[in-house]
């Protein structure tokens, strides 16, 4: 709490606010509210105004920021300013709440909530996309079915059951998220050559990639030790899946997306199979490298109009963390964005998440 008088010299001062200003008593008792706390980072407060509005009798209310010596940290701070009688004189008397808190759980609410709107207007957007393909050959095969020979037929076909694959796999993602929220994932671990899974995935998504004029270019040895860990693989290969679904989206067209598979250790020093999947597009800003695996987060450099939802990033991080492993990404020096995750070669007795 601070005391002015009508000039607006502090009489008074209780211990909370010199501790918060890290001021001494006399030095405070100096201060003049109009002249003292005037600061380049609090230059959309109009003191001047304030005050005379306070000394009309208007009860006045606003936020300022201070810097903490120490730390160096900003502080957010709440002012109310009521003018009252003390004695035979008016006085202002000043009020002061540190909402620092408040003020970063406000804006981490606002975040997530404009995370989710666009989480929910991409999602829209993924489902629309692969049923529009769908629809759109199943209407062309009905309507042409007698006229069109065998060999177009079957590209209709084929071109459905891509377009089927790939709503398959964003539902496949919103369903394990669901999961993986209520902590209900549970993982069937057995031995698996992880080069056979890159594989089996490459050449599903191979028709995906040929549209972009982009391939697939494989590092792996199907004969290598190394490759082999225990896992879930019908979810290593939907984490293999997001990450090349990933790489595809935001790939320049006419480049190689390689995936590669080697030895590697983990933060402890266990031995373990690393992944890592690079492609040649928009770089992730270094700041973005950690923040991209949490849920209904997009890279702002690829905010393309892509459609990407936030899904995929988020589960394959949780399921390789179900798997004690870790997932991260990189840009490294040739202009490649790389994402790599681990898994430790020996087995994991965790089966739930």
């Amino acid at each position: 709490i601070f005391i002015f008088d009508i000039s607006g010299h502090i009489l008074d001062i209780n211990e909370t606010m010199l501790k918060m200003f890290n001021v001494k008593r006399e030095e405070a008792l100096r201060f003049n509210i109009k002249r003292s706390f005037q600061s380049k980072r609090n230059s959309n407060v109009n003191m001047k105004a304030i005050w005379e509005e306070a000394l009309k009798g208007n009860d006045q209310e606003f936020t300022w920021l201070i810097k903490e010596e120490a730390s160096g940290s900003i502080s957010t701070i709440q002012v109310n300013l009521r003018k009252t009688s003390w004695g035979n004189d008016f006085v202002i008397i000043a009020t002061v709440r540190d909402v620092t808190q408040q003020v970063i759980a406000m804006e981490a609410t606002i975040s997530a909530h404009h995370a989710k709107t666009e989480f929910l207007a991409n999602m829209s957007h993924e489902l629309r996309t692969p049923m529009h393909g769908i629809l759109g050959y199943a209407r062309l095969g009905l309507k042409r079915s007698e006229s069109l020979p065998r060999e177009k037929i079957e590209e209709y076909f084929h071109l459905i059951s891509e377009s089927g694959k790939r709503l398959m796999n964003f539902l496949d993602n919103v369903l394990d998220f669901s999961k993986l929220e209520v902590g209900k994932m549970h993982y069937e671990l057995q031995k698996t050559n992880l080069s056979l899974l890159i594989h089996e995935v490459t050449t599903e998504l191979a028709p995906l990639a040929s549209e972009k004029e982009l391939h697939f270019k494989i590092e792996c040895e199907c004969e290598c030790d190394v490759a082999s860990v225990y896992c879930d693989q019908e979810k290593i290969m939907q984490v293999i899946r997001n990450l090349l679904f990933n790489a595809i989206k935001f790939s320049y067209k006419n480049n190689p997306i390689t995936i590669s598979c080697e030895g590697g250790n983990d933060a402890a020093g266990h031995p373990g199979t690393i992944v890592s999947i690079s492609n040649k597009g928009i770089p992730i800003p270094k700041d973005e490298l950690s923040t991209i695996f949490e849920k209904f987060i997009q890279s702002s450099a690829t905010k393309t109009g892509a459609g990407a939802t936030g899904l995929g990033l988020a589960i394959s991080k949780r399921i390789i963390i179900g798997h004690n492993g870790t997932i991260w990404a990189e840009n490294n020096t040739v202009g490649l964005t790389v994402f790599r995750f681990l898994i430790p070669n020996k087995t994991n007795k965790k089966t739930g998440a």
